[in-house]
């Protein structure tokens, strides 16, 4: 026989993790030694054909425990990934940041469409 229940309290426990957020994201223009501030400035890069083209972002984790941080990027227009840091060598502790170097390629002869990640793993 089951006893009667008289109360019954539904409770939700947050998972506490990493969170990355972008600090800042340049271009660097490395063939004329040009930076553009392109997040969160809003600065837009114009630059010539086959230029070197290197990305430097500024990661940051925002949430409540340490973790190893990754970046990549992302051509919209080809669908593919251009450069992927795996991930930082040793875990950010909240409220820290990390820096990444990140290597698209060169200029292409149109608009270059870039998507630029950040994320945490375990």
């Amino acid at each position: 026989m089951a006893l009667p229940v008289d109360e019954q309290v539904y409770v939700t426990i947050e998972y506490l993790s990493a969170i990355a957020e972008f600090e800042f994201i340049k271009v660097w223009d490395k063939t004329d030694d040009v930076v553009y501030d392109v997040y969160p400035v809003g600065e837009v890069p114009r630059i010539p054909l086959m230029h070197e083209i290197q990305l430097i972002v500024k990661v940051k984790n925002v949430g409540g425990t340490a973790a190893y941080l990754f970046s990549k990027v992302y051509d919209d227009d080809t669908n593919e990934w251009l450069d992927t840091v795996e991930s930082v060598p040793y875990p950010v502790a909240p409220g820290e940041s990390w820096y990444d170097y990140l290597t698209p390629g060169r200029m292409p002869a149109r608009d270059w469409h870039l998507r630029v990640e950040a994320g945490h793993e375990y």
